[in-house]
């Protein structure tokens, strides 16, 4: 019987040993990754989204569709929540003039970017959006969208698709 105790001591100390290296394993490897993935983002894709998602916050906010579409490339694609979609960026200049139109000045608004992923040429972002106007419209959703590298080095919205909200 003594012998089975001192096993299964030894056994417990074996199991936890294993959890022990196995979370280190996983929290190195999910660090690694984390960093690896951190690495081949380009230097400016990150700062050329930020700047072009808040762009469309203070466009909203001063009612003006020509700063919102300043991160837009000039053969960019916008689909809004409804499905309907523009060509070019002086048609998504359009887009936005009618929703300022209709709604008014935002009040605020915010884009919460959850993922970015780049294939070559091309970043995949997609996350939650929301903008309250002065007429106590709010609007919320879901959006995916594709940046693309221009020749100057910089990136523009290539494809956005606005979505609804999740209910």
């Amino acid at each position: 019987m003594k012998d089975f105790l001192i096993s299964s001591a030894a056994a417990k100390v074996q199991v936890k040993s294993v959890m022990h290296l196995t979370r280190a394993l996983l929290f190195s490897a999910c660090a690694c990754l984390a960093a690896t993935c951190q690495r081949t983002l380009p230097a400016n894709l990150k700062k050329d989204v930020d700047a072009g998602n808040q762009a469309w916050v203070d466009g909203l906010k001063a009612g003006d569709a020509n700063r919102i579409v300043s991160g837009y490339s000039q053969d960019s694609v916008n689909c809004d929540a409804a499905g309907d979609c523009v060509k070019s960026r002086m048609a998504v200049t359009a887009q936005y003039k009618e929703v300022i139109a209709r709604f008014g000045r935002a009040t605020s608004g915010f884009v919460r970017s959850e993922t970015l992923h780049v294939d070559q040429d091309l970043a995949y972002e997609s996350g939650h959006a929301e903008a309250r106007f002065l007429n106590g419209t709010i609007r919320r959703g879901r959006f995916s969208t594709v940046w693309k590298l221009q020749d100057d080095g910089h990136w523009k919205i290539f494809r956005n698709i606005s979505l609804p909200a999740v209910p």
